[in-house]
């Protein structure tokens, strides 16, 4: 969110960041309670079409665990968490980091937590593949719009002047 303005005696420049527009993903419920009980954690994730997002878990506001894809235990490696696609954090006031914040006791609310993880999962994979469709169709268009440029701007040199374009040629490029 930074924007610097860069002045000199003849000019003024200013410098704003590029916009990214992530999709948001998990919907409406971005709170999940822990079976049998009251605790609950809270998650905010976005989609990352470049496959290099990190998921890491809070205690009040404080990042205990950087990125879940370093936690090889529990089952959570090959998950949506770990997939690079998935970008955000989760805040998990109740469980109980460890002294030096390097990870979490392993009790049973990390058990349940983990449990609880595995039910959001299947929603959020599914949101995520639907991202990824639709990222790949909208790729498989401007390579097919660059293709019929490209055999348009071929088509219409000196030496094919005497041909006629394929309709489809015609179709794609008259609009």
């Amino acid at each position: 969110l930074l924007k610097l303005t860069l002045a000199n005696k003849e000019q003024t420049v200013t410098v704003e960041p590029l916009q990214f527009d992530v999709p948001s993903i998990g919907g409406a419920s971005r709170e999940v309670r822990l079976p049998n009980s009251e605790k609950s954690f809270r998650y905010e994730f976005w989609f990352d079409p470049f496959c290099s997002g990190k998921v890491c878990v809070r205690h009040t506001g404080v990042i205990v665990v950087q990125d879940l894809s370093a936690i090889q235990a529990y089952g959570l490696d090959n998950t949506i968490f770990t997939s690079g696609y998935l970008r955000g954090y989760i805040d998990a006031d109740f469980l109980k980091p460890l002294p030096a914040r390097a990870l979490f006791e392993e009790n049973q609310d990390w058990t349940d937590f983990v449990a609880a993880l595995g039910t959001i999962a299947p929603e959020l994979e599914a949101e995520v593949n639907k991202l990824q469709e639709q990222k790949e169709q909208e790729r498989r268009s401007q390579v097919l719009r660059k293709a019929f440029r490209i055999a348009r701007a071929v088509l219409n040199e000196d030496q094919f002047k005497d041909l006629e374009l394929p309709p489809i040629l015609e179709q794609r490029t008259s609009g």
